[in-house]
């Protein structure tokens, strides 16, 4: 899927952010909120709409000690997450 995925832009679709504590509290569209952990909130943080998928995972590996492959998946996990509950969206990377 990392394949699939690592040129894509995730872009923020998210009407509000707030930081409380250790989460991120997010209002979607619909108007409905959601708390995102703490790693979630990292990778939520670094969509700035310029920065690629690979980009980001690049990043998340200055900060984290773990296999790459394994960040990969658990960043996809989180994007699918958040695609799902309609916080960002994923856009092809400008030419």
């Amino acid at each position: 899927m990392y394949e699939l995925w690592r040129n894509l832009v995730p872009c923020k679709n998210a009407l509000k952010e707030k930081e409380n504590g250790e989460f991120l509290i997010v209002s979607s569209a619909c108007l409905e909120i959601f708390y995102l952990n703490d790693s979630a909130r990292e990778v939520f943080l670094l969509m700035d709409g310029h920065s690629s998928v690979e980009r980001i995972i690049d990043r998340m590996m200055g900060i984290y000690d773990v296999e790459r492959a394994v960040l990969e998946n658990d960043i996809i996990d989180v994007i699918r997450e958040l695609q799902w509950k309609n916080l960002i969206l994923l856009r092809r990377r400008a030419a």
